[in-house]
């Protein structure tokens, strides 16, 4: 069985998440760099492997896969290694409820809304956009506390044990955390945040950490 190939942008979080589950599997496998930036996505030989032009696509012997939630799902079945579910049904659906809300509303404003226009567009010689950063706090704020709601009150946000809600939301932490405004975002989220302080120090996070972030 050969390892998997995992093609995709280091700074992609959905990257992230997926190379994070595998460093936890202690999987090996080769991640073939994928430009979203310069449009690499757009090209005839990505769109074979993702037909919508996003990333990550996984490939792994026979099988080829688009999806963070289904890669996730395979990485978890096909290799040895802690589970990435906490047990039980409501155990799994709670995780799985959390790394859902992240990738469908925290990642627009944590990310797009206020980590690049306030933190990457200033290292690439760009003035802050300080307009979008103003409607992301806002917004990531109503999405933070939100989420708070729904992590578990305790080391890990899914449950007892590391499961793809943590995979999901440290890749989107880990930008927000070097805005200047994430305080003010965090604010109403204690959980999210204690969540995070004890986090960031996993050894997952430092592993995978995008070379965008130093």
């Amino acid at each position: 069985m050969a390892d998997p190939i995992l093609y995709g942008a280091d700074y992609s979080t959905y990257v992230r998440t997926v190379r994070m589950a595998l460093a936890y599997k202690r999987q090996h496998y080769s991640l073939v760099p994928v430009d979203v930036i310069s449009g690499e996505v757009q090209g005839p030989e990505h769109l074979v492997r993702h037909p919508f032009a996003k990333v990550p696509a996984f490939h792994h012997d026979d099988t080829r896969l688009i999806e963070t939630m289904a890669i996730l799902r395979y990485i978890d079945l096909a290799f040895d290694g802690p589970s990435l579910e906490p047990a039980g049904a409501a155990g799994v659906a709670r995780a799985v409820q959390v790394m859902s809300a992240a990738f469908s509303y925290a990642y627009q404003p944590f990310v797009w809304k206020v980590f690049v226009p306030g933190v990457v567009q200033p290292k690439l010689g760009n003035a802050r956009d300080e307009a979008t950063v103003a409607v992301g706090v806002e917004e990531s704020a109503k999405v933070a506390k939100g989420l708070d709601g729904l992590i578990n009150d305790g080391l890990f946000a899914g449950g007892p044990s590391l499961s793809v809600a943590d995979l999901a939301l440290a890749p989107l932490m880990d930008y927000l955390s070097v805005c200047p405004e994430a305080p003010q975002v965090l604010a109403g989220a204690p959980r999210l945040r204690s969540w995070w302080d004890s986090f960031k120090h996993h050894e997952l996070v430092a592993m995978t950490r995008p070379a965008l972030l130093g």
